[in-house]
């Protein structure tokens, strides 16, 4: 060797006197060649390492280099790629690429040079060290591939897209980019199987792996969107590039880029850390050197070439053959064989020739499994001794892959024979490719033209002119045709029927177009089918008379495909199929298909279904539900299903409406018993209620404080708007109607708007009226109408809700002279009624309230207590504008509301004797402090009987009694004045807080006995007690 006169660079050239002679031996065994150039035009080689003329096939002896000896060597084809990767070292500290060098026996060998820029100046580098790794055994191994796949696609082209062959440290995509090769070293760095790459755009490879990459072409990864276009698009546009890549686990891999002769994309994956390592120990000291060896990729053994005994192993060979790293244990190379009666085949052709390239050996794992492994070995000598040194490569995957393809075209083939339908294959031109045995019976006169190659179309028109087919002429043209779509575009053809004219066979054609541009066509034998059914239209005449004029639906079809056979004019009305024709399928017409699998899976196992309630659809999409019937029955081969269907469209529909009655008593007992828990709620509340109005107004008559007055004022108008407030839900709880009153219709306006006040308020609702001054009275139950009132304005607050904001109310009220009817008005700015539901509104229990909010009653009891009252009530709506609800109301005669007990001018004695019945104290002593203030005499008993006590000691004037007491109740002390005392029943009247109950209700209208309803007033005492002492 020589090196340049350049003492800057010798500087830094490794001394190989410097270096062990065992360390030199085994640098020179390395399949490695390690050099040194200037980086310069010329690219002046300044030192090489010993092993190279080795390597080279040169004779060691008269092996000389010169510094421009690389130059003389490359290939010329070669030499503008490796001066192009010198002149990229002054930008990349690393890179690499791939040329040939003629070797001593004149051949070109391809080698892999992996450049590092060295001793690196202001100015950029000077030096640069390379690497050549002989790749002759991948590039034979790129080419071998390249063939596989080339004529594995010709013979599998038509039934598979993408050949799956797995070549140790390749990745490979198809044309599209798909993946469709991935070894198990690659798939692992990633965590993932192969299989879960296959199939695969290569960027799911390249978002996989990228977490493992620390360094992407001399850049930090970060983990990102633009880091991984960018990986993306340098492993898919840069054919022929290297690329180096450095992983977060520390190790260094390089990838290479290649394209393949089908389209697609090759990238071998190498482990570089060797190299890296060996950049590194060359610059310091021996251990570089030995990192080298230990970092190989490649499985590597020093074996002792006459024992056999293995005195070295990469750590690559320790994991292929099983072994721990670095371990002590000896062992012999005989080991590994699967019959270790083929080494001295082994030994004798590598005496023969010093080194073996591509020796294929079976090799045994400790398990007993055998693989096979393909090597490179070299005879040295080291310390006198002969060795040799093998590089592996384990083809287990490779063959693996190769059987599998192998196996999965004998599977395909073996189920298409076993097809019970006639297949054939075509390809894009329309040449027949494969057919199995089937198809070929279906087609005895043209058997034997049915071979590949032939023309589709050329079959059929032979077939026509033989008379095989009825088609001729336009029809075989129209045939072809419906192949096509108006684009020209092959589609598919589907269940098309034709007969043989030559044996009158029928067949059920379909094509179908491949993703190759090809078809595949189908046939199967219908033959018995069609006879079945032209016998069974040849039979069925006899009874079908019978079944025509049958009044019940009756349907004949096949169980399998459910296609209707015979139906009856009364089905047919009921589905209104009409004059469908042939092809109804019965599953069509099931509102739910997976019922009449059900039912058919019965059938098959009982034979009958009867009485089953099933959901069917009508021709026009309606549904309706049926009494289905059926029997399972064979005819010539086939089953059939025979059915009855029996319409239940009228029997639910008396269902639902028993039910809706049901509800209607349900809820009517539920009102029942709210107003009995009302009345008690009531009674309890009226007797404190009482004293607190009377006395209030007491006080506000004797103060004599004028400021006492003023605040007894306030309690009392507070006060009587609670017993007004209590009065009025007594009133709207009963269940009986009272006599109809003259009253004043703006009076039960103020008193429903006095009930709902507060609701409007907190609904932020604006309330206005305008009610008539002028108005006369009119002849109604004054409580029901407020009842009507108030829900009719309860109704507008809850449709007001779904308004954002300007919510208004108003109400007004006038009279119509042409009617003699008093007008009320609610209207709203709400949302409306829509058309759909305007009509029903007022019927029971319908409601678009959401559920829990309405029970439907409101409306329906409004239009019932309206026209109970000789009254009409009528919705005004428009869909966005709001509701108007119009109450008119009778004008009448009748005596005005309370009028037996408004006797303002009435004057009674000075002086009465009154006796009070009432089990509360408060109560009845407010009553006798009414009395005792108009100078009358008082006496308060707790019941009946005490009362019937004291009316046998004194004689009174006036009786005022409470209806329910403990024991001895009103009741019970007016039958005990009938039968005792009947001169003293004119003088009794009762003062009650319940007349809501049914009894008391009947108690007071069969007594004839005037009454006033708790909380009482003096006012009302007053005038109970005059219209007695007038009567």
């Amino acid at each position: 060797m020589t090196s340049s006169n350049s003492s800057d660079v010798n500087d830094n050239m490794p001394d190989q006197d410097i270096l062990s002679p065992h360390m030199l031996q085994l640098l020179a065994a390395t399949p490695v060649i390690i050099y040194q150039s200037l980086i310069s035009q010329s690219a002046d080689v300044q030192f090489v390492s010993p092993n190279a003329g080795a390597i080279l096939d040169y004779d060691p002896e008269n092996f000389e280099v010169d510094p421009s000896w690389l130059n003389q060597q490359i290939n010329s084809l070669d030499r503008a790629a490796y001066e192009a990767a010198v002149r990229d070292l002054a930008t990349n500290e690393t890179t690499s690429v791939e040329y040939r060098l003629r070797n001593g026996k004149g051949d070109w060998i391809w080698f892999r040079d992996q450049l590092t820029a060295m001793n690196t100046t202001a100015s950029g580098p000077t030096l640069f060290q390379g690497c050549l790794v002989d790749i002759s055994a991948e590039i034979t191994l790129r080419q071998k591939y390249d063939e596989s796949v080339l004529a594995l696609e010709d013979m599998n082209q038509d039934y598979t897209d993408a050949i799956d062959s797995l070549v140790s440290g390749f990745v490979l995509t198809s044309k599209d980019g798909n993946i469709i090769a991935i070894n198990n070293p690659l798939a692992e760095v990633t965590g993932h199987e192969c299989a879960h790459f296959l199939g695969q755009p290569f960027r799911h490879l390249v978002d996989a792996i990228m977490p493992k990459f620390a360094i992407f072409e001399g850049s930090p990864v970060v983990q990102s969107e633009e880091m991984a276009e960018k990986i993306l698009q340098v492993m898919t546009e840069s054919t022929g590039k290297s690329v180096e890549v450095r992983m977060t686990t520390g190790e260094w891999i390089l990838i290479t880029l290649d394209a393949t002769s089908l389209g697609g994309q090759s990238a071998v994956s190498t482990d570089i850390s060797l190299q890296k390592h060996v950049e590194e120990e060359l610059r310091d000291s021996e251990i570089h050197f030995r990192t080298l060896v230990e970092n190989h990729p490649l499985p590597a053994i020093l074996v002792d070439f006459e024992t056999g005994r293995v005195v070295y192993e990469s750590p690559a060979a320790s994991r292929m053959f099983g072994r721990d790293e670095y371990s002590d244990d000896a062992f012999h190379v005989q080991e590994l064989y699967a019959n270790p009666d083929d080494r001295p085949a082994f030994i004798e052709a590598l005496r023969e020739s010093g080194e073996l390239r591509d020796y294929p050996i079976h090799y045994r794992r400790e398990d007993g499994s055998t693989y096979w492994i393909t090597c490179n070995s070299k005879l040295v000598n080291i310390n006198g001794r002969d060795m040799h040194i093998t590089s592996i490569m384990d083809l287990s995957e490779q063959l693996e892959r190769e059987g599998s393809l192998k196996k999965a075209n004998d599977i395909l083939e073996d189920a298409i024979e076993a097809l019970s339908e006639g297949f054939a294959l075509f390809d894009h031109n329309g040449k027949l490719i494969t057919c199995n045995s089937q198809y070929l019976d279906f087609n005895t006169t043209s058997r034997e033209n049915l071979v590949p190659g032939a023309s589709y179309e050329d079959l059929i028109r032979e077939g026509s002119d033989r008379g095989d087919y009825y088609a001729h002429g336009e029809m075989l043209e129209s045939f072809f045709a419906m192949h096509f779509d108006k684009d020209g575009n092959r589609k598919s053809v589907r269940d098309f029927e034709f007969r043989l004219q030559n044996d009158d066979r029928w067949f059920l054609y379909s094509c179908h177009p491949t993703r190759q541009k090809g078809f595949v066509i189908t046939l199967t034998d219908i033959t018995k089918s069609k006879t079945m059914e032209n016998a069974l239209r040849d039979s069925e005449e006899s009874v079908r008379q019978i079944l025509e004029a049958s009044p019940i639906p009756i349907t004949v079809s096949r169980g399998e495909d459910a296609v209707v056979l015979y139906e009856s004019p009364k089905s047919k009305e009921l589905f209104q199929r009409g004059d469908m024709g042939p092809g109804i399928v019965a599953t069509d017409y099931w509102a739910n298909p997976q019922e009449r699998r059900e039912i058919w899976q019965e059938l098959l196992n009982d034979g009958e279904v009867n009485d089953r309630e099933i959901e069917f659809m009508k021709a026009d999409g309606t549904s309706f539900w049926s009494s289905y019937a059926a029997r399972l029955m064979s005819y010539q081969e086939e089953k059939l299903i025979v059915s009855t269907i029996f319409d239940l469209t009228e029997m639910r529909a008396l269902q639902d409406e028993m039910a809706r009655q049901r509800e209607v008593m349900h809820v009517s007992e539920k009102m029942v018993a709210m107003g009995e828990l009302l009345a008690s709620v009531s009674h309890e509340l009226n007797n404190p209620l009482s004293v607190v109005v009377g006395q209030t107004l007491l006080l506000q008559e004797t103060a004599d404080d004028p400021k006492v007055a003023a605040r007894a004022e306030r309690i009392g108008k507070a006060a009587d708007r609670c017993a007004r407030i209590v009065k009025t839900f007594l009133a709207m709880a009963r269940q009986q109607t009272r006599d109809r009153v003259q009253a004043d219709a703006n009076n039960m306006i103020d008193l429903a708007l006095e009930l709902t006040s507060y609701s409007l308020r907190g609904a932020n609702i604006d309330v206005s009226t305008n009610l008539s001054t002028a108005l006369p009275n009119v002849n109604v139950d004054p409580d029901q109408i407020t009842q009507v009132l108030t829900n009719l304005i309860m109704n507008a607050e809850h449709a007001l809700r779904q308004k954002g904001s300007s919510r208004r109310v108003r109400i007004t009220s006038g009279y119509s002279d042409g009617s003699e009817h008093v007008v009320i008005k609610v209207k709203d700015n709400g949302p409306g009624v829509p058309n759909e539901i305007r009509r029903r509104i007022f019927e029971p229990f319908f409601t678009t309230k959401e559920v829990g909010e309405g029970t439907g009653i409101g409306l329906a009891l409004c239009h019932r207590l309206i026209e109970a009252n000789g009254g009409k009530i009528k919705l005004f709506s428009q869909p966005g504008r709001g509701a108007s609800f119009t109450i008119r109301l009778p004008v009448g005669t009748a005596a005005p509301e309370g009028g037996d007990l408004t006797l303002e001018n009435a004057k009674g004695p000075k002086t009465l004797a009154v006796l009070i019945v009432d089990d509360e104290p408060e109560v009845a002593e407010l009553i006798a402090e009414i009395l005792q203030l108009d100078g009358h005499e008082t006496l308060i008993r707790n019941n009946g009987q005490r009362a019937l006590d004291a009316v046998g000691l004194t004689d009174f004037d006036v009786i005022l009694s409470d209806l329910r007491m403990p024991d001895y109740d009103g009741p019970w002390l007016l039958g005990a004045l009938r039968d005792k005392h009947p001169e003293l029943v004119d003088r009794i009247a009762f003062v009650t807080g319940d007349t809501l109950s049914s009894d008391i209700a009947s108690f007071l209208k069969e007594s004839g006995r005037p009454h006033i309803e708790k909380p009482i007033t003096p006012k009302e005492v007053r005038n109970l007690v005059t219209l007695l002492t007038q009567a």
